[in-house]
């Protein structure tokens, strides 16, 4: 057991910064603005969108993708309906959701990961953030965790001994 060779070997995950991304503050502007029939996200990576405003059960608003235009030119046509919900937080106003596809949970942002074609959360796509993947090296500098050497410099700081057993006259 953890010897060599063990460990998990499967590869890197895409990370969210790697994938187009649909917003659920441009789907509904998108829905309450006009005609609803065109909308962008107004962040770089972002997805053009073209879409038709529908209600469903329960007098849901709800929008159907005619087309979407990724931030390299590419074209796709995805005809999925995509709900919006509301919710209030407790300072008031309303927060917009876009249900997932998938999953049917409620998210912020739908992803399109490259070489797929249809927009889901982060969760159905198995995505990470780049942060998770790096590695901080506060936490490992001289082979010591970080929470170690803020105690051993507090600890020399006031004159309290760092290492277990010792009086504070003997640590000097």
């Amino acid at each position: 057991m953890g010897g060599s060779g063990s460990g998990w070997r499967r590869g890197r995950k895409l990370t969210v910064e790697e994938c187009a991304v649909l917003h659920t503050s441009a789907l509904a502007f998108a829905y309450f603005s006009g005609d609803g029939t065109e909308g962008r996200s107004h962040t770089p990576g972002t997805i053009t969108f073209q879409c038709t405003r529908e209600r469903v059960a329960g007098d849901s608003p709800a929008l159907r993708l005619k087309g979407i235009t990724l931030p390299d030119g590419i074209r796709l046509i995805p005809a999925e309906l995509l709900r919006l919900v509301a919710t209030r937080p407790y300072f008031g106003g309303v927060r917009w959701w876009v249900v997932c596809p998938g999953c049917g949970s409620r998210a912020g942002k739908l992803y399109l990961p490259p070489g797929r074609c249809s927009l889901r959360c982060r969760k159905c796509h198995g995505l990470t953030y780049r942060s998770v993947q790096t590695h901080d090296k506060r936490y490992d500098l001289g082979g010591m965790a970080y929470s170690q050497r803020v105690m051993a410099r507090w600890c020399e700081r006031f004159g309290y001994p760092s290492t277990p057993g010792r009086g504070k006259e003997e640590a000097r």
